[in-house]
């Protein structure tokens, strides 16, 4: 998974290359795109990384972020 996420950036190109999309990413691996999902999830659990730049807000599982600030109490 993770030479197939880093092939754009050693096989030289331009200095910003896209990276490969889920599907690009499954094909090549020769899996579903739900398994490349799963798997991309538990990478970013295991090294703590959200999908925000910022920090707040939800990452891309809808999951809070690690430096969302708290959510308000429900009202009651």
């Amino acid at each position: 998974m993770v030479a197939v996420l880093c092939r754009p950036y050693v096989m030289g190109g331009t200095p910003f290359p896209e990276p490969p999309s889920l599907r690009a990413i499954a094909a090549a691996l020769h899996i579903t795109e739900s398994a490349v999902k799963k798997h991309l999830s538990r990478l970013y659990d295991r090294f703590g990384l959200t999908a925000t730049t910022t920090g707040a807000g939800p990452d891309w599982r809808g999951r809070p972020s690690a430096g969302a600030p708290p959510a308000p109490p429900d009202p009651e």
